[in-house]
């Protein structure tokens, strides 16, 4: 390079570098994330009023990324009995200018495919997906393909977790229910629960809620029918205790649900974490797995490909148990079980 390039190549940086500090942050991008959640009939957030969630906020806060000054969030949140809303808000998002979507608890993949057909580039955060099903989605965890990244679980280790804290709970157990919409379940996934269930020696009953309509219809109500109507199923099975699967107990609706039938029948209901009213429970630190994922959807908004970012499985996990429940349905809980408690309820 000639020495006088050289010289207005050098003024020009200096130029570039001496700016103003408003001018430079008036120039500022802002980072936009799309949240892309779950509603149900009980708690569908009202239209007229702007969507915020404050732990997200505090999250990203402390990657950086403080909303209303260089971040923004634009929400959407879609469940099962509007699951037809899923290809028009993907649309939105999009139009939106998101640089970044996290699609959170149900229908992930079915969100995923929405946006990638829309924006084949754009990253997506998935999490709340098992594990087996992501190395299907990307190739491999360790650099996943294409536009997904996220976190995930091994859902068949802690349904296995389950299955021994059932048998310790009620060691002369043989009947458990299992409550889902088997079609939503991966065949392999059950195969192996039912084998896991043998070496405990409990009998697995499958009670689907597609037999009496799911819960996926647009009318709330009907969800709370067949739902009630498989809880008749469980019942019909004398069934010892029983568990639920496939975001079936994601929703408080469903969980309220589930704990009255508890109460009412005095089956110990085996929750997976969201529903803390039922005796004992175990499910993933849902706290430490949404804050690990904001962490991912950090590292997106700076800049970084979602290849370069493994997907993690968290293996955290939390036995919770409400002696008062579990007085008012007459289990008695071992005190090996008491004392290793992550919660109990008081």
């Amino acid at each position: 390079m000639k020495r006088r390039q050289f010289l207005r190549l050098g003024a020009a940086v200096l130029a570039a570098t001496s700016r103003p500090a408003t001018a430079r942050q008036g120039a500022r991008r802002k980072h936009v994330l799309a949240y892309w959640g779950a509603w149900f009939a009980a708690g569908r957030p009202d239209p007229a009023a702007p969507a915020r969630i404050p732990w997200l906020e505090e999250e990203l806060a402390r990657h950086g990324f403080r909303v209303g000054d260089d971040t923004r969030i634009e929400y959407a949140f879609t469940g099962w009995d509007t699951r037809h809303e899923i290809g028009d808000e993907a649309r939105r998002l999009v139009t939106l200018g998101a640089d970044v979507v996290w699609t959170r608890l149900d229908l992930n993949h079915e969100k995923r495919r929405a946006v990638a057909a829309i924006a084949p580039k754009l990253p997506i955060v998935m999490d709340y997906w098992d594990e087996r099903l992501a190395v299907q989605e990307v190739g491999s965890l360790r650099r996943p393909r294409g536009q997904v990244t996220g976190v995930a679980t091994n859902y068949g280790l802690l349904s296995e977790k389950r299955l021994e804290l059932v048998r310790e709970l009620l060691p002369t157990a043989t009947r458990l229910a299992v409550v889902s919409n088997f079609a939503d379940i991966e065949s392999g996934f059950f195969a192996a629960l039912d084998l896991a269930a043998g070496r405990v020696g409990l009998r697995l009953i499958r009670c689907d809620v597609a037999r009496h309509g799911c819960l996926t219809a647009p009318d709330a109500a009907r969800g709370t029918e067949a739902l009630e109507a498989t809880l008749a199923d469980v019942l019909a099975a004398r069934a010892d205790a029983f568990m639920a699967f496939g975001g079936m107990a994601c929703s408080p609706l469903r969980g309220q649900q589930f704990e009255a039938f508890e109460l009412r029948h005095r089956i110990p209901y085996i929750h997976d974490g969201g529903s803390l009213g039922s005796a004992v429970g175990l499910g993933w630190d849902y706290v430490d797995h949404r804050n690990r994922a904001v962490a991912v959807v950090a590292k997106l908004l700076r800049g970084a490909r979602p290849s370069d970012i493994p997907i993690e499985v968290t293996s955290r996990v939390l036995l919770t148990v409400n002696p008062k429940r579990a007085a008012e349905i007459g289990l008695a809980i071992p005190p090996a079980i008491l004392l290793r408690a992550d919660r109990l309820l008081r």
